[in-house]
């Protein structure tokens, strides 16, 4: 009996471990993801006058990254500028940013961040599938364990960012 208990002990450490793992790789994923997306879309002119030539990506909630944001954009830029992240856990603490990721944790509060960013130079990009029908820019979800995103594109134009055509072929559209 003992070797029993033992052993269902032992499964739900490894259950963990793999769970934890999968999160891990989940938003690494995510973090290189906003990179890649982000060659696609072009910012407002005036969006980089005021951060000295830096990007800034904001994660508003419960930091689901960790440390991976940190340790990935220490060495890789965005838009050809050095990274800076910032962690923040109240809308009303957003200042200057050009990549909002909102966490799952914000979930009830999606239409209230949306309307205060709403027509700003800052690229909102969600933890939650169905949130870019609420007027975010970029969701993400998953399918048969695959990283997808939403985007709505016509919430981008209104705060006039544009974007290459070629990564609507690789989203779904929403409106």
């Amino acid at each position: 009996m003992t070797i029993h208990r033992y052993t269902l002990i032992f499964l739900f450490i490894v259950c963990g471990c793999l769970e934890s793992y999968t999160q891990t790789a989940e938003y690494e994923m995510k973090a290189v993801a906003f990179e890649k997306i982000s060659r696609f879309i072009e910012w407002p002119p005036d969006a980089f006058e005021k951060t000295n030539n830096e990007f800034i990506i904001t994660v508003l909630g419960k930091n689901p990254f960790g440390k991976i944001l940190d340790e990935i954009y220490a060495s890789h830029q965005i838009k050809n500028k050095n990274v800076r992240i910032k962690y923040i856990s109240n809308i009303q603490d957003l200042d200057e940013c050009h990549l909002l990721f909102i966490a799952r944790s914000e979930k009830s509060e999606i239409k209230k961040i949306v309307a205060r960013v709403k027509y700003k130079p800052i690229l909102t990009v969600s933890d939650e599938e169905g949130d870019a029908k609420e007027g975010c820019f970029i969701d993400f979800f998953e399918d048969d364990g695959r990283l997808h995103f939403d985007i709505n594109p016509k919430a981008m134009k209104a705060s006039h960012f544009s974007f290459d055509y070629k990564l609507l072929q690789v989203a779904r559209i929403v409106n």
